[in-house]
């Protein structure tokens, strides 16, 4: 929005031409004075005044330049000096949610790398989710695996059993081992235990949550009350940081 070094909004209109949003005075802008950023505030789509207000709220943090240009490369060096592919979609998807260019870790995403953080030098309990559908930015090395849910919740495991002890009947075949059971089998068996169990313990505290904040009939508002439920059965679950992903575009 403004800089003091050089009209970004200039060459940001110059680029993106009749599609650019203007007139400059539309955007909301936010102050960015105290940061080692190179532009003394940003500004935000005119649209997204409820992210404004939580942001000057304090309630709301931007990460800015958060691409994956390894060094500034042109059109006749980009594809010797880049290291991702820069021009297709889902790539940069890929490379957006990871975010290491070096691959020094491979296999985690930038969200999944605050979760391991925050186990492992906070220890603090984390629980990751994906709204809608699974992303590599939760991916990390520490604590239970991301839940992925929709705007209804976490799908109900088995919801209509041939028989009404079903369940009862698949934990009792899980929780049996013998000593040639093997390391592969007794693995799978309390993976799929803690899942029912995550599920359940899910499923329970959201049929009782309620919130009074009005979000919208879209994708993207159903997504964000969802949130809000999960966020409202923190102290029930027992966890001290809930980390979310919601896909859009």
């Amino acid at each position: 929005h403004t800089c003091s070094s050089k009209d970004m909004y200039k060459e940001y209109s110059d680029m993106r031409g009749s599609i650019a949003i203007s007139p400059k005075t539309s955007l909301l802008e936010i102050d960015s004075s105290d940061s080692d950023q190179v532009c003394e505030s940003f500004g935000m789509h005119p649209k997204l005044s409820a992210a404004h207000q939580l942001y000057n709220d304090g309630d709301l943090v931007w990460f800015a330049n958060a691409g994956v240009l390894y060094r500034p490369v042109d059109k006749n060096n980009y594809k010797k000096g880049a290291k991702s592919a820069l021009f297709a979609h889902n790539s940069m998807q890929r490379e957006v949610q990871r975010i290491d260019p070096d691959k020094t870790d491979v296999e985690t995403g930038v969200l999944g790398r605050l979760s391991d953080a925050l186990i492992s030098q906070q220890k603090f309990s984390v629980e990751k989710y994906n709204i809608y559908k699974g992303s590599q930015s939760l991916d990390g090395h520490h604590g239970s695996q991301p839940f992925i849910v929709d705007a209804e919740g976490i799908p109900e495991i088995n919801r209509n059993p041939s028989i009404t002890n079903m369940k009862d009947i698949v934990k009792s075949m899980n929780q049996a081992t013998e000593s040639d059971s093997g390391v592969f089998a007794d693995l799978f068996a309390d993976l799929f235990l803690n899942s029912l169990h995550d599920n359940e313990l899910l499923t329970s505290a959201l049929s009782n949550a309620h919130i009074s904040t009005a979000f919208g009939d879209d994708s993207l508002g159903k997504a964000f009350e969802m949130v809000a439920k999960i966020i409202s059965t923190r102290e029930l679950r027992g966890v001290d940081r809930d980390i979310f992903f919601i896909p859009h575009s």
